[in-house]
């Protein structure tokens, strides 16, 4: 039996919390076949070795499929997940056995996680991982990292191709007499990538740019387009538009209080299309960023962080910490919708993407809620445009505690159909749950259309939450 086009008993819209008793964060995941995903992460817990880097599958409902731990006998912090031909590439940082405090690390993994080559990469400095992007051409990779000069204490970029067994082809370290890194990268035509970045080479506060990688037989060649501006500015993440064009993510800094959001959309020459500076007015400091950038079709798109706003005259913003923020932009850069997520503690998305049965996917990381200090944190929208909370299962699981009846309306309860009786409020909603708190069904009533239909529902026991402006209702019912 299906529901909406979904199995019964189990929801497409739903918040999932994954962690143990410790620190539990996240670094990437991508879309695998048949709807399901790679989460990459990082623990403390499932007794990791200092700090391990954390894998784990679960299917298109959030259930976990398998988890496994990756690391030696120090640090490991994963960065990013790429799929490749027939396997999966892991891009880290790690300190064990480095010569320095930190190298770079490249994992190759089978589709069941486990490892089949690895390989450092270490320059003699602190190295730190970036991007990691695959030419589908001829199978090649290309790390972005950065390193820091022990001589000068500047922060450079490096970059290095590499085959999927992690054999290095060829590195190079670029040494200015300022500090510049990349975030993010993506491939482009023929031998060019594109990254978008923070640099220092134009004034001490800093600004957003493009760079535009180049990769030849025998060498790397970086040129970059700096976006200038009064305040400080930091280069988050990059994204292509279906015209080609690019989107770079950013934060500006107007003073010590505010820091804010930015979106340029450029071309491949660095010619501002359009640019969006948004929550101006609303921002405080803390964890406000634009972490990624989702194209949604006819070049709007959705962008994907955290906010921290206390006093703020929007919608939907403001708990007291650090939220989950995703809003959107149609095809000129035009504000056109926002939704936070979380509650009074410090919640973010790093990473976000439409997928292949439709709906947005955000993950990143809480520690308002779950079992430990800081655990991962996934939200699945329906619709990309939904204005309704995704059903927390931590929360919803309460409603199973007992039954409650406190109405008054009539719910009657049939085989094949709810019926809600002298309904009189306008905005009622419903939502049916099963005894675990996964949300199954749910919509809007009216006196016009006061029945639910439940005839595709499979046997068993469900919750419903009859709710108004007024008051809330529940009932425990039986499908037989």
């Amino acid at each position: 039996m299906m529901v909406c086009g979904l199995a019964v008993a189990q929801p497409n819209t739903f918040e999932k919390i994954y962690g143990a008793g410790g620190y539990d964060g996240f670094a990437d995941f991508i879309e695998t076949t048949n709807n399901c995903y790679l989460i990459l992460g990082n623990t403390e817990n499932y007794g990791a070795q200092s700090s391990d880097i954390l894998l784990f599958k679960i299917d298109k409902y959030g259930t976990p499929i398998w988890k496994k731990l990756i690391g030696n006998n120090g640090v490991e912090n994963a960065k990013q997940i790429i799929k490749l031909n027939n396997s999966y590439g892991i891009l880290a940082q790690t300190n064990s056995n480095a010569t320095a405090d930190y190298n770079i690390i490249y994992y190759n993994i089978d589709t069941l996680g486990n490892i089949r080559y690895s390989k450092i990469i270490d320059s003699g400095s602190w190295d730190y991982a970036e991007a990691i992007s695959l030419n589908p051409t001829d199978s090649t990779l290309l790390i972005s990292g950065s390193y820091d000069n022990d001589t000068t204490g500047i922060k450079s970029p490096s970059l290095h191709i590499i085959n999927t067994d992690g054999t290095v082809i060829q590195s190079k370290y670029f040494a200015n007499n300022y500090n510049w890194y990349l975030s993010g990268l993506i491939k482009g035509n023929t031998n060019k990538y594109y990254a978008t970045g923070t640099t220092y080479q134009t004034d001490t506060l800093g600004n957003i740019a493009l760079a535009t990688i180049t990769v030849l037989t025998n060498d790397i060649n970086v040129s970059l387009s700096e976006f200038v501006d009064t305040n400080k500015q930091t280069g988050s993440c990059i994204s292509r538009f279906e015209d080609g064009s690019l989107a770079l993510g950013a934060t500006f800094e107007i003073n010590d209080t505010i820091t804010c959001l930015k979106v340029n959309k450029v071309d491949t020459n660095g010619v501002v299309i359009w640019h969006y500076e948004g929550f101006v007015n609303v921002c405080v400091t803390g964890n406000n960023a634009v972490n990624s950038i989702v194209i949604l079709g006819d070049n709007s798109c959705a962008f994907v962080g955290s906010i921290k706003s206390l006093n703020t005259p929007c919608t939907n913003i403001g708990n007291g910490g650090d939220e989950v923020l995703l809003f959107y932009s149609d095809a000129n850069g035009n504000y056109s919708f926002n939704k936070s997520y979380g509650g009074i503690g410090k919640d973010f998305a790093k990473k976000a993407i439409k997928t292949k049965d439709g709906a947005l996917l955000l993950v990143g990381e809480t520690n308002s809620f779950g079992n430990g200090l800081n655990d991962i944190y996934l939200i699945k929208s329906d619709t990309i445009h939904n204005t309704l909370n995704p059903t927390t299962q931590v929360v919803d699981n309460l409603l199973s505690q007992k039954e409650i009846v406190k109405s008054n309306n009539s719910i009657q309860v049939f085989n094949h159909l709810i019926c809600i009786n002298n309904l009189a409020t306008i905005n009622t909603s419903y939502k049916i749950f099963d005894t675990q708190g996964r949300l199954i069904k749910f919509g809007l009533l009216a006196q016009s259309n006061n029945l639910i239909e439940i005839e595709n529902l499979i046997n068993g026991v469900y919750i419903f939450k009859l709710e108004s402006i007024n008051e809330s209702s529940y009932l425990k019912f039986t499908k037989q």
